[in-house]
């Protein structure tokens, strides 16, 4: 940010007075909480970078874990899916982009991304581009999936999950940067989640995949909610061993 390469700091770390006036600025952003993502403007997810701002949530490196179940679903049902070339994968409140970008950019698949967000949309249509991938996602704006034609191969999404009560708990450096509508779930942590599940329902081919991140405390809710409309019904754990996801198939 200060337009000098690291090596160059460092072999000769002398700073001009403008520089050093923003190099403070930056210290003073960062003494006052703000993530060092914000500050910087970029987020390392998977094998992309990604612009980021206060409008949207960092990418977690959990989430990372979420694409790879999609990704290895993928591989494991080629050949055995309805799929005829159309959007095949919908990735409910995108927000950075990042799940979407990364399937996109890994597996070639097409993608249709919501947000109910405007400027979450804005900057990830733009990290799609960064990443070369723009023609493969169609983003959308809209609450959850409302007015999205299917069928879909997989329905993936990292829903706000946190409960109401513990929206006070979290780390200033969380609560008082990113945005809560990204992270407040309702009372049990489940409001956006009970929009998903009938949707998906309606939007997912027969055998199709519903991908979920979620919270440790609430994702064997989640499964509870799962009528017998889905079959192979999974929690997963992440990569520190916490029940963090969930996946589970239309029923044919």
């Amino acid at each position: 940010m200060l337009g000098v390469p690291r090596t160059q700091l460092l072999a000769a770390p002398e700073l001009t007075t403008t520089q050093a006036e923003e190099l403070a600025a930056l210290v003073a952003r960062r003494k006052a909480g703000e993530p060092l993502q914000y500050i910087i403007g970029r987020a390392p997810f998977r094998y992309l970078e990604l612009a980021v701002t206060p409008d949207v949530l960092i990418p977690r490196p959990e989430t990372e874990t979420l694409v790879q179940l999609v990704i290895d679903w993928w591989e494991e049902t080629k050949g055995t899916r309805d799929g005829d070339g159309d959007a095949q994968v919908l990735d409910v409140g995108t927000g950075s982009g990042a799940i979407a970008i990364a399937l996109a950019s890994e597996v070639g698949v097409r993608l249709v991304a919501t947000d109910i967000s405007a400027p979450a949309l804005a900057l990830a249509e733009e990290n799609a581009a960064a990443a070369g991938v723009a023609q493969l996602v169609d983003f959308v704006l809209c609450d959850v999936c409302e007015g999205i034609v299917g069928p879909f191969d997989v329905l993936v999404s990292n829903p706000p999950y946190v409960t109401s009560a513990q929206m006070s708990e979290l780390p200033a450096e969380i609560a008082e940067w990113e945005p809560h509508q990204a992270l407040d779930g309702g009372t049990d942590g489940l409001d956006v989640l009970r929009k998903i599940v009938p949707a998906a329902k309606l939007l997912l081919r027969p055998g199709g995949l519903l991908a979920l991140e979620l919270e440790e405390d609430n994702v064997r809710q989640a499964a509870a909610l799962l009528d017998d409309a889905w079959t192979a019904v999974n929690v997963h754990q992440d990569l520190t061993g916490r029940e963090r996801f969930l996946t589970a198939t239309r029923a044919r």
